[in-house]
Parts: structure tokens; C-alpha cells; sequence
């Protein structure tokens, strides 16, 4: 499985711990880290929308204080849906 993660600064320390996780686990052949210093959550949102609708990845994981806002902002991009994750707050997960 190919997987897209990013965050904001306020979701950098729980990206951070969810990307090494994937690492190791052997059912994830790649991680991409979608995140850099100054990134916004929309940005950042949208660019693993798009990875994922355009078959780049197969899963996007995004991170930020609630959630709620990566969330809505990556469901704004036609053809996708992404939601809140129930078990892991602060993280929208795409795919």
C-alpha cells in the first residue's frame, strides 16, 4: 500500500510517530511525506487529495489539531471523500 502523509506544524509531532509506525509495517510499500516547514492544512490536504484520486497513493493520512479542518478541506476536492478519524483525533483519513 502506498500511503501520502502530511501535516501542518500542529500535527507535525503525531505525523511524525504515524509515519515511522508505517515504516515498519510490511504491508506499506511507501510513505510520502507531504509536510514541510510552512505548509497550510488546506495545501497540504489538497495535495493528498489529488495523490490519492490520481492513483499516486493508495491511502492518505493527514494530521493537524482537530482533524476537522483537513478533513473538510481534502473533501473539497471532486471524486473524494475524506472524514475524521474515529480512533486517532487530530487525523482526516483519505482513500
Amino acid at each position: 500500500m502506498r500511503i501520502m502523509i502530511g501535516a501542518p506544524g500542529n500535527g507535525a509531532t503525531l505525523k511524525d510517530e504515524l509515519k515511522a509506525q508505517l515504516e515498519a509495517d510490511d504491508r506499506v510499500t511507501s510513505v510520502v511525506d507531504l509536510s514541510s516547514r510552512d505548509i497550510t492544512y488546506p495545501q497540504v490536504s489538497f495535495l493528498a487529495a489529488h495523490a490519492v484520486l490520481d492513483g499516486t497513493a493508495d491511502r492518505g493520512i493527514l494530521v493537524c489539531g482537530a482533524g476537522v479542518g483537513t478533513a473538510i478541506a481534502a473533501s473539497k476536492v471532486k471524486g473524494l471523500f475524506a472524514d475524521e478519524g474515529v480512533e486517532a483525533d487530530g487525523a482526516a483519513v483519505l482513500g
